[in-house]
Formats: structure tokens, C-alpha cells, sequence
């Protein structure tokens, strides 16, 4: 309704693993320790991008999944 909703971005080891079970998974394990509001809506398995500070680049993530 307000233009935004929760996405987790993953970075695996081994990217070979990201799957719907494992995003299904990783979705109940939040629902699990946060308040339904907080939990992610969608789970993306990606390379996250990184800033020169070290910190991720949370821009590239808006600039990219903003509708």
C-alpha cells in the first residue's frame, strides 16, 4: 500500500542451494522470531553488492525491486 514491502536479499556460499524450499524455509524461520510485519514477503538468492565503507549497498537493492 505505501510503495514498499520486506525483501530479503541472500548471498549463499554455495548458490547452488537457493531454492522455493529454501526460501520457504527461511521465511518460516522468521515468522517464527519476528513479528509478521517484519518478515519478508520474497526471498531473492543474489550477489550482494557492497559499498567502500563494507556495507551493503542498500540503493542498488531500492534502485533495483522499486516498482
Amino acid at each position: 500500500v505505501m510503495g514498499q514491502s520486506v525483501k530479503a536479499v541472500v548471498q549463499l556460499t554455495d548458490p547452488a542451494l537457493a531454492d522455493d524450499a529454501l526460501a520457504e524455509q527461511l521465511t518460516d524461520w522468521t515468522r517464527e522470531r519476528l513479528a509478521h510485519n517484519k518478515c519478508p514477503r520474497s526471498i531473492s538468492f543474489e550477489r550482494v553488492p557492497w559499498t567502500e565503507a563494507g556495507q551493503p549497498n542498500k540503493n542498488a537493492f531500492v534502485a533495483k525491486y522499486s516498482k
